[in-house]
């Protein structure tokens, strides 16, 4: 196995509710449940983690992710280069207020997504009306996979 350096941050290759992004603070190695992701000069892996989350990136991944067995949810390193990430710089102090809002036991990570669709609004020029039909449209998707992986064990045991 050749050996790399631990990446910036990890995302997970596949995913059950929501395409999984963290960053490395452990500097941990993976072989192929997660991609390791580095970062150009100009851009921070706080900035990359933060700007994942929002329902526009979360749509495509949906609609360019592989759906396995289980309801699962695959992406291959170019579906994931693929995803439209609107880059943002947040202060240490925004971050930490999104992962609090997002991660912690009592977050939620939706109530996070919806308050960076606003950023994505202004970020694209679409107006916060076009955003929230695109809200709803990546857990209707999701919905959709996780029923069709559900009917499918059903047949199967039938």
């Amino acid at each position: 196995m050749p050996i790399v350096e631990p990446g910036d941050g990890l995302f997970f290759q596949r995913a059950h509710i929501l395409p999984r992004f963290c960053i490395n603070e452990a500097l941990v190695l993976t072989t192929d449940t997660a991609y390791q992701v580095r970062m150009k000069e100009k851009f921070s892996i706080q900035g990359l983690c933060h700007s994942v989350y929002n329902a526009l990136t979360l749509l495509f991944a949906e609609i360019d992710g592989r759906l396995y067995g289980g309801g699962v949810l695959e992406l291959a390193p170019e579906e994931f280069r693929g995803l439209p990430f609107f880059m943002v710089s947040p202060s240490e102090g925004e971050f930490r207020e999104f992962v609090e809002r997002a991660f912690t036991t009592s977050g939620d990570i939706m109530t996070a997504v919806g308050n960076r669709d606003s950023q994505v609004c202004r970020a694209v020029g679409i107006s916060e009306e076009q955003m929230a039909g695109i809200g709803t449209a990546p857990k209707s998707l999701r919905v959709h996979r996780m029923r069709r992986a559900t009917e499918q064990r059903h047949r199967a045991t039938a």
